[in-house]
């Protein structure tokens, strides 16, 4: 969701550099596998009540975005 708010601000301020870097995706770090779990992974987890080594934080994002949209039902 960062990235795609980051690539409309970029359109919006003409800076195609940017854009391209973003949509290139050369910006992006490898992600961490499930069992290494970060301060923001164990957060949302912890949310959803859920074992973050069980999830990436990709999963745990999906998840979160899913139980808020169903809350606003």
């Amino acid at each position: 969701m960062t990235e795609m708010m980051a690539i409309a601000e970029a359109r919006r301020e003409n800076d195609v550099h940017t854009e391209k870097f973003l949509i290139s995706k050369n910006n992006r770090i490898a992600s961490n596998p499930a069992e290494i779990v970060t301060p923001g992974e164990a957060q949302l987890a912890a949310q959803l009540g859920l074992d973050p080594a069980e999830y990436t934080l990709s999963e745990l994002s999906k998840l979160y975005f899913e139980s808020i949209a169903s809350d606003s039902d």
